[in-house]
């Protein structure tokens, strides 16, 4: 096994970082802050993937799949905490599942080297389709906001498909 001493640093800080957020959860049981806590602690898992991971070539892939779907997973969880119509559980859980089910199953494929072009056209295509159907079962109504936020989706999907 390999000890990453230059990751000790930061993984120290993140672990005191959770620690923090996990006592202002205590006292303030707002969602929000527990999915920032959710989100720190993904992170604190990627900085301990880095830290001790072994030296045996067939785990590089686990390696890389835990740590780029932990940093995934707290960026969702961060995305999800700020989503202005993600105000209950069932919602963020639909929100997070929508943001994070393609986006994993396109990390991973890359990891474990898959070269099928519609493997990844399929999985944003999965993703764009989704996220629209929540913008607009979630905002009835066509807004500036909504135009904006289906516009700038697509042009992503259009750019990493």
């Amino acid at each position: 096994m390999d000890v990453n001493l230059q990751a000790l640093p930061a993984l120290v800080a993140l672990a005191i970082l959770v620690a923090v957020f996990a006592a202002i959860s205590r006292q303030h049981t707002e969602e929000r802050v527990r999915l920032w806590l959710i989100g720190w602690a993904f992170v604190l898992v990627r900085a301990f993937v880095m830290f001790i991971h072994p030296n045996v070539e067939h785990w590089d892939n686990l390696n890389r799949a835990i740590g780029m779907s932990a940093l995934e997973l707290a960026s969702i969880s961060f995305v999800v905490s700020v989503a202005p119509k993600a105000t209950t559980w069932k919602r963020q859980l639909v929100l997070g599942s929508v943001l994070g089910v393609p986006s994993l199953v396109y990390t991973y494929g890359a990891i474990w080297s898959v070269e099928s072009r519609w493997f990844y056209i399929t999985a944003v295509l999965v993703a764009l389709c989704a996220g629209l159907a929540v913008l607009t079962s979630w905002y009835r109504r066509v807004s500036v906001y909504v135009v904006s936020i289906g516009l700038a989706s697509t042009a992503v999907a259009a750019v990493i498909g």
